[in-house]
């Protein structure tokens, strides 16, 4: 995790520990939301791409998922109409 990324979990924590103390325990959400001002980069999933790890999978099983697809499509095709 680097900087930027703990300074906003941290800024989440500060937040949402103060809505428990004001009985209001999702209220920190919209207030993440309010001063992040459109600012993506300041709400921590809101990363607007995909996590490097789904992406490596993305990348190395294509192949595998285009043949997947097309074994259920001839399947679906194969299965008796109501």
């Amino acid at each position: 995790m680097n900087q930027p990324d703990i300074n906003i979990t941290q800024k989440v924590q500060e937040l949402s520990l103060e809505s428990l103390q004001n009985n209001d325990p999702t209220g920190w959400f919209d207030r993440l939301y309010g001063e992040a001002n459109g600012d993506t980069t300041q709400v921590p999933w809101a990363r607007m791409t995909a996590h490097p790890c789904l992406q490596n999978w993305l990348e190395t099983w294509r192949g595998d998922i285009k043949i997947y697809k097309l074994d259920l499509i001839r399947d679906i095709a194969r299965r008796p109409r109501r």
